[in-house]
């Protein structure tokens, strides 16, 4: 978004106009285009593929995570509120109000987005 602000900004400026030819994307959140895997190389390694996938608790790894105790799993299967008494431990950073956290089982498998609101956590997306 910046270099396309950036190009229609600096063609204001010069009262001509302005536009990119070409715009690529090298990096989003935790991906960077140099570990990407080509579809034909994809296809290529055929089910060898999945050890190259990567986990969604892990593509989401910049967000702070919980891990519920057994009455938080139950809670959070059925997509109720995660309350303090809920929570067996945090797993990496607080949560700020608002802000999208990684609700995470003993194994680190990824169960729901939740987001803190009101000193508890309250799911957006339940995945299992």
């Amino acid at each position: 978004m910046l270099f396309r602000s950036l190009a229609r900004d600096l063609g204001d400026r010069l009262g001509c106009g302005g536009h990119l030819a070409s715009l690529r994307r090298t990096r989003s959140g935790l991906f960077d285009v140099a570990d990407a895997l080509p579809l034909a190389d994809a296809e290529r390694l055929g089910p060898a593929v999945e050890g190259r996938l990567v986990a969604p608790a892990a593509a989401l790894g910049d967000l702070p995570a919980v891990e519920p105790n057994e009455v938080g799993l139950k809670r959070v299967g059925h997509g109720n509120w995660l309350g303090p008494e809920h929570l067996a431990r945090w797993v990496a950073g607080p949560a700020v109000g608002g802000q999208r956290v990684r609700v995470l089982d003993a194994a680190g498998r990824l169960l729901a987005l939740a987001e803190g609101r009101g000193g508890a956590l309250h799911p957006v997306v339940v995945l299992g």
